[in-house]
């Protein structure tokens, strides 16, 4: 460490960088060595007299202060720099010691607790080699970032803990002073007879006159008979306000004694609190107050009797039944929460096709159609019935019924089930029979099947080849009429599943596959279907329509589906027989 002006410079985190000399330089741009520890906010408050632009920063060590014209930085290195040094030719210049948080210092309280920092700065001007390495992230390579971090960390633990002591001592219940003991009544312990003390006001009272003496006494026993919440209100409040005692008493005072003068009578208790002019306030206070709690305590037994009374009606209880309450009937109360989970209302599919996809884990997605295939064409056959009556006049109802049937049944069922089509790529299946074995074909919809291209398939003659009833196919599996999904099938009497072959052009698609399972659709992608049905792919499958040797789908026992787009990415192209390649025949 060396010793500059007075103040010792310490080591610093990082090197300096020395100047290069090829590289161009930044005139407007002074670069500043040994700011560890400093904050941006700092190194502004240094140069601010010189207005700098921005802070570039290297590492801990080093930064870089742009302003915005040459002659700032060269002011600032005259006006910053130590005076002796040897020639103003040195590329580094060596600041005087700089002292940092005179804004702090001006402020009060907690801000003013860091004080003073002093520190003396390497400066030269900048070149354009000095950039920060490439690769340095001041979230893990910076010391000074740590530092904050730490120091954030010690200041939130700080504040936790004054919150909790304060907390504790809001919740800590305050222990209330006893009330002092007036002077007044410690008066009367040199007089005697009597163990208790006894007031100035009451000493008075009893030599003045013996029938006030006898009152006093009276109202005294009286007092110390009274109930423990009404001794503890006259010892701590007073009952009667001294003004108002005042005024009354010297208004009664002619009147009640010449009345008693005149008559002859001896006054009363009243009369003689107004008539004993030399007790003080507070002895005649008290004894008004004593004849006060003598009324109040002779009325205290009709009010225990009702307290009484009232806490024999509160330890029945909430439980028991009390008198006069109407109970409900038993068919109206609370019924038991069923613990049993909820049954599940997710969309199923018909039981053979569930255990398939359950069996291979099959991707797919499940929906409900609007419309199924079924329900169109029972609604056509009702519809024709009703057109078939003779004699009747048929309804405007019935004839509008009479108009939807005379479109294609699958026109209705493509415009029905519309958003659920355009999900992806609709197929239709088709059942064959072939020599006791079962061949199921999928083509796209609005094609036919080459009956030509199963028969190569299966290296049978064409006559071979026939396609299934829709009631053998509902009768065998137990599938609804007009439903022939790809897969679900029993096996037959061999034991051998059945052959689904499949057009080559669904190799192409990037859409799911939609197929039509009675009420409900699924969809699940090209690769997904071919890895859980080990469908083999044969070229020109599928036909158009207009050919007259081919079957139109339609009419079979076809069932179309439709499912939901997938996220998974475009299929792996599959094996494909074409016509010369012979299908495996098990």
């Amino acid at each position: 460490m060396e010793d500059i002006g007075g103040v010792m410079e310490e080591a610093h985190i990082c090197p300096r960088r020395e100047h290069n000399s090829y590289a161009p330089t930044r005139p407007n741009v002074l670069h500043c060595f040994g700011v560890d520890f400093l904050s941006n906010k700092e190194v502004m408050e240094i140069f601010a007299a010189w207005q700098p632009q921005q802070v570039e920063w290297l590492d801990d060590s080093s930064c870089n202060l742009v302003f915005e014209a040459e002659d700032s930085v060269q002011k600032a290195k005259q006006e910053l720099a130590l005076p002796g040094q040897s020639s103003p030719d040195e590329v580094w210049l060596k600041t005087k010691p700089i002292s940092i948080g005179k804004q702090k210092d001006a402020k009060k309280g907690k801000a003013r607790r860091g004080g003073l920092k002093e520190l003396c700065l390497q400066l030269r001007v900048a070149t354009e080699a000095d950039r920060k390495d490439p690769g340095h992230s001041g979230h893990t390579d910076s010391v000074y970032y740590a530092h904050v971090k730490e120091q954030q960390a010690l200041e939130k633990q700080a504040t936790e803990l004054r919150r909790m002591k304060k907390r504790q001592r809001q919740m800590t219940p305050r222990r209330k002073e006893p009330a002092p003991q007036s002077a007044e009544n410690a008066t009367g312990q040199g007089s005697s007879a009597s163990s208790k003390p006894c007031s100035s006001g009451e000493l008075q009272a009893a030599q003045s006159s013996p029938g006030d003496s006898e009152s006093l006494s009276q109202a005294k026993a009286t007092s110390e008979g009274a109930p423990s919440f009404l001794s503890a209100r006259l010892e701590s409040y007073n009952l009667l306000d001294p003004l108002l005692f005042m005024k009354a008493s010297s208004v009664n005072t002619a009147s009640s004694a010449q009345t008693a003068t005149g008559a002859g009578e001896k006054p009363t208790q009243t009369d003689s609190i107004a008539l004993n002019k030399d007790d003080d306030l507070k002895a005649a206070l008290k004894r008004a107050e004593a004849e006060y709690a003598a009324v109040l305590h002779a009325a205290a037994p009709a009010h225990s009797t009702a307290w009484s009374t009232a806490e024999c009606a509160a330890s029945r209880g909430p439980g028991q039944s009390q008198r006069g309450k109407k109970r409900r009937p038993v068919e109206q109360e609370p019924r038991p929460v069923n613990e049993a989970a909820p049954p599940n209302r997710k969309a199923e599919l018909l039981p053979p096709v569930e255990n398939f996809l359950k069996k291979h884990g099959v991707r797919c997605r499940r929906y409900t159609l609007q419309r199924s295939f079924r329900s169109i064409r029972y609604a056509q056959d009702a519809a024709k019935a009703t057109a078939r009556k003779e004699g009747k006049q048929v309804p405007s109802k019935a004839s509008e019924k009479i108009k939807a049937a005379e479109i294609p049944p699958w026109d209705q069922y493509l415009q029905a089930n519309s958003s659920f089509i355009s999900q992806g790529n609709f197929m239709q299946t088709v059942a064959w029979q072939v020599e006791g074995r079962r061949v199921l074909s999928v083509v796209p919809h609005s094609k036919m099947t080459d009956v030509e291209k199963v028969a190569k398939a299966v290296q049978k003659n064409v006559s071979c080849v026939k396609q299934c009833k829709l009631a053998d196919i509902s009768k065998e599996t137990g599938f609804p009429a007009f439903v022939c999904p790809p897969f679900g099938y029993p096996p037959d009497a061999e034991g051998r599943p059945p052959l689904l072959l499949v057009d080559s052009s669904v190799t192409e698609m990037k859409r799911p596959l939609l197929f039509d399972v009675g009420s409900m659709g699924v969809s699940l992608t090209v690769s997904e279907f071919l890895r859980s049905t080990r469908a083999c792919c044969v070229e020109n499958l599928a036909q158009p329509m207009a050919n007259s040797r081919k079957i139109p789908v339609a009419a079979c026992a076809d069932g179309a589906s439709r499912g939901a787009p997938s996220p998974e990415p475009a299929p792996e192209p599959a094996p494909i027989i074409n016509d010369v390649a012979d299908a495996i025949m098990t």
